[in-house]
């Protein structure tokens, strides 16, 4: 429960102080889009990072536990990426288009990674030690780097508004249908098998809330991220990461909801198998 306090109290103080920060457009160079990123990969990271130290402090290994270990860090560089690509507006706002676009491209590649990892997740759970999961998690890559390739030869031309703060990245219509076509495909069936994993559960009520939490994290992020796309005014943003930032803690507090001794998942209490 400690932790899971931790990330209320983080998400209400990220929320205020997002809230607080919307005066600082009309006195300074205010870049919203980079600023709430650089926040989020910051939480993002650090939550990896909780994991990972979990995992070097057990003897037993998990491996799903260890996906989402990796999940949290790739997509907190992805949104760091995304954040300090930002930094050339107080150096020479004139390359902030080549540097932004080249910033989207890169930092994208991470997420398509996480969407690998978080795949893997629930494949480990149902199937612990074969070797399905890198098939998929193969697959989202590859989906992945065709749409990187994409984005190369069709790159995105982004716009700094100064009057919102907001970054409108102008991305190609083409990997713009791509991108939530490939989360659809990671967290799309994430979501469909710890639904699944908690209807098999409902008689382990441990199994079974940490299933549905994990299930709503992941629907949560995938409903706010596309908001950001559309939001036009600072209002709009932020409420769209405050969402997305909601769905992180929501998924973080699924992982550690019942301590590090259980399975992160799982319909018959069993050890998970190094694969």
């Amino acid at each position: 429960m400690k932790q899971i306090t931790t990330y209320i109290l983080t998400f209400l103080a990220v929320s205020l102080f997002y809230l607080l920060a919307l005066p600082l457009q009309k006195v300074v160079v205010f870049p919203l889009t980079g600023f709430v990123h650089t926040i989020d990969s910051i939480i993002l990271i650090l939550i990896g990072g909780k994991l990972w130290r979990d995992l070097a402090t057990k003897q037993a290994t998990s491996p799903a536990k260890a996906y989402f270990m990796y999940f949290f860090v790739t997509v907190g560089i992805f949104q760091l990426i995304m954040g300090l690509s930002h930094v050339i507006l107080y150096i020479d706002a004139a390359l902030f288009p080549i540097v932004m676009n080249w910033g989207y491209i890169v930092g994208h590649v991470f997420l398509y990674l996480s969407l690998a990892f978080s795949l893997m997740v629930p494949l480990e759970l149902s199937f612990p030690g074969k070797k399905v999961k890198y098939y998929a998690a193969s697959l989202i890559s590859l989906f992945g780097l065709g749409i990187t390739y994409i984005n190369i030869i069709k790159p995105n031309h982004p716009v700094y508004e100064s009057a919102t703060g907001i970054t409108f990245f102008n991305a190609d219509p083409l990997v713009g249908k791509l991108i939530p076509i490939i989360v659809l495909l990671s967290w799309g069936v994430a979501v469909v098998m710890f639904i699944w994993n908690a209807i098999k559960s409902r008689h382990n009520r441990m199994a079974l809330i940490r299933s549905i939490v994990i299930s709503v994290g992941f629907i949560i992020t995938t409903a706010g991220g596309p908001l950001h796309d559309v939001a036009q005014t600072s209002v709009q943003f932020l409420v769209a990461d405050i969402l997305t930032l909601l769905g992180f803690l929501t998924l973080a507090s699924g992982i550690t909801l019942f301590g590090q001794d259980e399975p992160v998942v799982a319909a018959t209490p069993q050890p998970l198998q190094q694969g």
